[in-house]
């Protein structure tokens, strides 16, 4: 049914050229708010309310719009849109780092933090004056000008690493034929699932929902460590990019003077330091290891030479285990068709969070970029308002993200419009099911 009253969904049939557009809109948008800002205040009549606030705004409408050009990149069936989306990624994400690398903001930010008594901002404004601050510093406006060349270089470098990255993760992951009595152990129906060439021999394509089937029903070790191997090594041309992209954040992150990126990345979060966070790590590996060598031993009892429990024997004995105690994933599948659950799931988070959430069935072409896509309206039925709309993906297909993931479109990090709420929220999530009901 379709809501009336109610912000109308997003729209993501965008074709490669409206992506472009929209690319260099935002990044017109991000260069006019510099230039009016830097334009009409100066270091001395800086405040939180004349520099933060339209900073924290100008971020948020290119933020709002950037994150469907995100989900495209990594959901849309089609090549062009998705290559169309990383370009236009890769220049608003460079339009947004201008914000932060511009010394003009960086001396208007300085003076906030230097003039303003942090007593008369609540604790969410003086948390969006530091982080704005110390984002200015991570833009390496306190180096050297040398040594800022070379840090852009770096910044720029792992922007087109991760593009490239994602795109290889979209490209086909490969497949293997193996002869039918390599799979011993399989039902008929799950063979029968498995396309068939002319010699007999069945395909396993090297996704996630049918790797797992194999791994843990087939019975075969040598096809099991065959399908494993071959999924582990899927698009191995990501190796020397993730590399790569570790050794260049490690350096820019030595440069801006922390000790390595997750010292970085961990400053600015709850547990503080690296070393925090090995501590916290090294605490639970020891309390767990009692259990966890106690589980490993109940597996190697399953297997009748007790030889070792490879990595890819782990789901086939742990799948042996559960249909000890009388679990089979498969009869209980029958009874939880997908259209089922995820109607049943949505009836929890309703109950939980007084709210109501209903399906849009006639919504139009323009509001997916997939006809499987199920759109969802939430209202909060506390005071009635509407709250946003949840986006649905459920299958794998050719070019979609090989694995589960939710894409947050609305609301985004910062201090929204005050007219942000009437816009309603909007997240997309990715479940990863292995075939349709």
């Amino acid at each position: 049914m379709k809501q009336s009253g109610n912000p109308p969904p997003v729209k993501f049939n965008l074709a490669p050229s409206q992506i472009s557009a929209l690319a260099e809109k935002l990044v017109q948008k991000a260069n006019h708010g510099i230039n009016e800002i830097t334009s009409s205040v100066g270091p001395h009549e800086a405040t939180f309310e004349n520099t933060l606030l339209p900073l924290s705004q100008i971020e948020n409408e290119i933020r709002g719009e950037i994150e469907v050009i995100v989900l495209l990149e990594n959901v849309s069936p089609s090549a062009e849109i998705r290559a169309a989306a990383a370009e236009a990624f890769k220049a608003i994400q460079g339009a947004l780092r201008s914000i932060y690398r511009f010394e003009a903001i960086f001396a208007l930010v300085d003076a906030v933090v230097k003039n303003q008594d942090p007593q008369a901002l609540d604790e969410e404004s003086q948390r969006l004056l530091s982080d704005t601050h110390v984002a200015c510093i991570n833009m390496g406006l306190k180096l050297p000008a040398e040594e800022r060349h070379r840090f852009e270089q770096t910044m720029e470098r792992g922007t087109d690493l991760r593009a490239t990255f994602i795109k290889n993760l979209a490209a086909d992951p490969g497949s293997l034929w193996v002869h039918e009595h390599e799979l011993e152990g399989m039902s008929r129906a799950m063979l029968d699932d498995m396309e068939q060439d002319e010699d007999g021999r069945r395909l396993i394509p090297l996704r996630t929902p049918m790797t797992s089937r194999v791994l843990s029903k087939c019975s075969n070790e040598e096809t099991r460590k065959k399908v494993f191997l071959a999924k582990e090594y899927i698009h191995s041309d990501n190796a020397p990019l993730f590399r790569e992209t570790i050794l260049s954040r490690d350096e820019s992150a030595r440069m801006l003077g922390y000790s390595s990126y997750n010292h970085q990345l961990v400053s600015r979060r709850m547990m503080k330091s690296p070393e925090a966070v090995l501590n916290l790590l090294h605490d639970l590996s020891t309390k767990l290891r009692p259990l966890v060598e106690s589980e490993l031993k109940a597996l190697g009892d399953l297997r009748a030479d007790g030889g070792a429990i490879h990595f890819w024997d782990f789901h086939y004995y742990h799948d042996m285990m559960l249909r000890g105690h009388n679990i089979s994933g498969e009869l209980i599948a029958e009874y939880f068709p997908a259209d089922f659950v995820l109607r049943r799931m949505l009836d929890i988070f309703e109950k939980l969070f007084h709210l109501e959430i209903v399906e849009l069935l006639d919504r139009r072409d323009d509001e997916v970029w997939h006809e499987d896509v199920k759109i969802f309206t939430v209202k909060d039925l506390v005071d009635a308002s509407f709250v946003g709309h949840l986006y649905m993906d459920l299958y794998p297909r050719e070019g979609k993200y090989n694995h589960a993931a939710n894409f947050t479109i609305r609301p985004v990090s910062g201090i929204s419009k005050p007219d942000a709420r009437s816009h309603g929220m909007v997240t997309s999530r990715i479940p990863f099911l292995s075939v349709k009901n």
